[in-house]
């Protein structure tokens, strides 16, 4: 929004009481250009130190004008308000699509510290540059650290910029073409799975161990047995009640929600019968509508911990030396595991990502830790060219 023009009259000067005594503020005065009647007005300081006021006079006097203007064209208070009601529509609308408030809590707070910093108050001022500038500064002020997140502040604005496009509350996308911060060399966590045999010992030690986070053995033992036949992430076992598992249908299934699932949708894991046979048992005297590890409120949050625990515990390693250096096992080292077994069935590549629930090829090559046995085994299995054959014979 434009200012009308003004002009100052004179430096702040002090406020004087009825007895002459100068009083804890001081008064700027200024004259407005384009008013008919040029009459004089002011504005109070609140302060009592004179270089203070001087500091914050044209700030004071620009906010007062600003108030004048929104009294004499109520619209202008409407375009001025607008980048952050559409911000507010913007995450009630992404809780009402069935994201988590914590999420939308996350992106409303990315936001509004990108606005804050770059002093953005009308949709009109959003500028790539003026965003860029803005994270930059707030890395520079150390609320964050890494390039990745910085990454993940532009994503957050780009998002929202797009959905004002979308529905109809802009006409362009001015992020559209906002480049991405150079520097990221955020890699993957380098995994590792565990052995048939290594995850035989950790099963029978955990079954027989004491209580971790709140968590018996027995469940642990359930908990990572699903999670290394099903391929769900911490927070997706979490969820899980005795009603999300279809045991009696002709092909049994486990059921995660749209609102727990990564996906956003409604995903039905198969579970193999001899499974079933051994959920349906343990489930039986479970209570309806509480969650299985319902008696740790956040055990999900320290499950590497947890894990690590009962690897120690089990005399197993957590830590493996690999070609490519060390790697660890920790929880999501089980969806690690899950879908490397489904690729060492043979399957298709597109029925592989199916079963565990991965959007693409190259998704495959994070998860899968095909063992050295089996490269070796595959190296042998190969036919050597019939010219080396005549040559060993030789």
């Amino acid at each position: 929004m434009l200012l009308p023009e003004y002009r100052l009259i004179g430096p702040p000067r002090r406020y004087c009481d009825g007895r002459g005594k100068p009083a804890k503020s001081y008064a700027q005065k200024f004259r407005l250009l384009n008013d008919p009647s040029r009459r004089i007005q002011s504005i109070t300081l609140q302060t009592s130190d004179g270089t203070a006021a001087r500091r914050r006079a044209v700030a004071y006097v620009e906010r007062r004008i600003q108030t004048i203007a929104f009294d004499a064209d109520p619209h202008a208070r409407t375009l001025a308000s607008c980048i952050h009601a559409a911000l507010v529509e913007y995450i009630d609308d992404l809780t009402a699509q069935g994201n988590t408030r914590r999420q939308a809590d996350l992106v409303k707070h990315r936001l509004e510290r990108v606005l804050t910093e770059a002093r953005l108050t009308e949709y009109a001022q959003l500028d790539p540059v003026k965003v860029t500038k803005a994270i930059a500064d707030l890395k520079a002020k150390e609320e964050f650290t890494t390039v990745a997140t910085a990454n993940k502040y532009r994503e957050a604005m780009r998002a929202w910029s797009r959905w004002m496009v979308k529905n109809g509350r802009w006409p362009n996308n001015p992020l559209e073409f906002m480049p991405k911060f150079k520097g990221d060399t955020t890699t993957s966590r380098r995994r590792a799975i565990l052995t048939d045999d290594q995850f035989t010992i950790l099963l029978t030690s955990t079954h027989q161990g004491p209580p971790r986070r709140n968590l018996t053995g027995e469940q642990r033992y359930w908990l990572y047995l699903l999670a290394s036949q099903t391929g769900l992430r911490a927070q997706e076992l979490h969820s899980l009640t005795p009603q999300s598992f279809h045991l009696k249908e002709a092909t049994p299934f486990v059921e995660v929600h749209c609102t727990i699932s990564k996906r956003r949708t409604t995903d039905r894991v198969e579970l193999h019968p001899e499974l079933a046979k051994l959920l349906s048992r343990w489930l039986r005297d479970k209570p309806h509508g509480r969650g299985l590890w319902s008696d740790s409120v956040a055990w999900f949050n320290k499950a590497a911990t947890m894990l690590r625990d009962d690897l120690a515990a089990a005399e197993l390693p957590s830590t493996i030396s690999t070609p490519d250096g060390p790697a660890i096992v920790d929880f999501h080292s089980f969806r690690a595991y899950r879908v490397t077994q489904a690729i060492m069935t043979g399957a298709n590549s597109r029925v592989v990502l199916a079963t565990v629930r991965l959007s693409c090829e190259a998704l495959l090559d994070r998860y899968a830790k095909i063992p050295k046995n089996e490269i070796t085994a595959c190296t042998r299995a190969i036919p050597v060219p019939s010219v080396l054959t005549k040559a060993a014979q030789r």
